[in-house]
């Protein structure tokens, strides 16, 4: 039976990351290439454009990260990691709370704290 995946600082992590993030950074550049653009549903249309915009500069750093990656020591990238963790978990609770909107018992709303 295969093992649970675990993410975190892991060999397995790792490789996961190196095979999707291709696939990610291409997608993203065939549609920012477009001429025509992309459609979004109207009731997405609110956190459509932060989304695009964290993608852009998620995949304009990890296209960064993956040129240095191996000539730079991992203290010289671990702010690109860093950088590239915090717009993922910022896409999930966008993706999870909707901008504008009751974030729970907080009242959180995007672009606060």
């Amino acid at each position: 039976m295969a093992q649970p995946y675990e993410f975190g600082d892991n060999p397995t992590a790792a490789t996961r990351a190196r095979a999707v993030a291709p696939k990610l950074i291409s997608a993203y550049d065939a549609i920012a290439s477009d001429p025509d653009g992309f459609t979004v549903k109207a009731e997405h249309e609110e956190i459509a454009l932060a989304l695009f915009g964290w993608w852009r500069y998620l995949t304009r750093t990890a296209s960064v990260f993956y040129k240095v990656e191996g000539e730079l020591s991992d203290g010289e990238t671990a702010p690109l990691t860093r950088v590239m963790i915090e717009y993922v978990y910022s896409m999930a609770w966008l993706i999870d709370h909707g901008a504008g909107r009751d974030a729970g018992a907080g009242g959180a709303r995007l672009g606060e704290t």
